[in-house]
């Protein structure tokens, strides 16, 4: 699964099974109207990122392609990065708080970033994708997350557990926290079940 959860993907050989996108130029265009000097970034899948100007060094990995705002939002796509350099988390969350964005779905970073995904897709409706094709029971499920982007997602799942350098809003509706990355949160989770 990727762009958070607009992506479901087999591999060996990488092969789309399922991929949803929206038309994300009304809400980048009533962000961009409060946030011009924002970095604007359209996923392209497998490959990197079509960006109106450069994450700063080492936010994002992948290759990338310059285009004008205009040309990146002109088509359906799956997912949208909007990153702010001028503003913190809060400032940011505020101003996108305050749009009243319809018909995506999104998700602010620990820094001033904005993840734009279709209305109703998440890593939650990803994850039942997989496990519809799988015949896994929702029950069955073992979720581990770190961001605001995790929140449906560990709703979801039959044990959701929080990392414990993720947000406060993701450890109150988790099932458990587990430690950070630092602690080895996750290699702890797993040796419960392995």
């Amino acid at each position: 699964m990727a762009s958070n959860g607009a992506i479901v993907f087999a591999y060996d050989p990488v092969e789309i099974l399922h991929a949803v996108t929206f038309d994300a130029s009304d809400a980048v265009r009533r962000v961009m109207e409060y946030v011009p000097d924002a970095i604007v970034a359209v996923e392209e899948i497998g490959v990197g990122f079509r960006v109106n100007r450069p994450f700063p060094e080492g936010e994002v990995s992948g290759q990338f392609i310059v285009e004008d705002v205009e040309s990146l939002i002109a088509e359906p796509v799956t997912r949208v990065v909007i990153r702010s350099t001028d503003h913190t988390a809060e400032e940011f969350s505020a101003i996108v708080d305050d749009l009243g964005l319809t018909g995506t779905n999104y998700f602010i970073g620990y820094s001033a970033w904005l993840d734009l995904a279709p209305d109703g897709v998440s890593k939650a409706s990803g994850l039942e994708i997989i496990c519809d094709r799988l015949d896994i029971a929702q029950a069955d499920v073992l979720a581990v997350g770190d961001g605001n982007n995790d929140l449906e997602m560990i709703e979801w799942a039959g044990r959701g557990v929080a990392m414990g350098h993720g947000p406060e809003a993701l450890k109150k509706i988790a099932d458990a926290v587990t430690g950070s990355i630092e602690e080895d949160g996750l290699k702890e989770e797993l040796q419960k079940y392995l």
